[in-house]
């Protein structure tokens, strides 16, 4: 079982998803599988010019948004890491 710190730490970060989706006017999910380490660079330029931000959160602290959950599980096959 986690200890307790990890679990605080655990739910500060889901707090942090709650609040940055509730501030959002969009969400972009996708598979950044592929990319290079120039692309994500790149990528991430582009959106800060843009006023926009970049994100890489773990699967096992997205489930507990259920539509990004099932997106996930479904889009990289991982069932069985949660």
């Amino acid at each position: 079982m986690p200890s307790t710190k990890i679990l605080e730490m655990k739910k500060e970060v889901v707090n942090e998803i709650k609040d940055r989706l509730n501030k959002s006017k969009s969400v972009v999910l996708f598979d950044y599988r592929g990319l290079t380490d120039a692309d994500v660079k790149d990528l991430r330029i582009k959106l800060k010019e843009s006023g926009s931000d970049y994100k890489v959160y773990k699967n096992t602290l997205l489930k507990w948004f259920k539509c990004f959950y099932e997106w996930l599980s479904w889009r990289t096959n991982c069932n069985s890491i949660f």
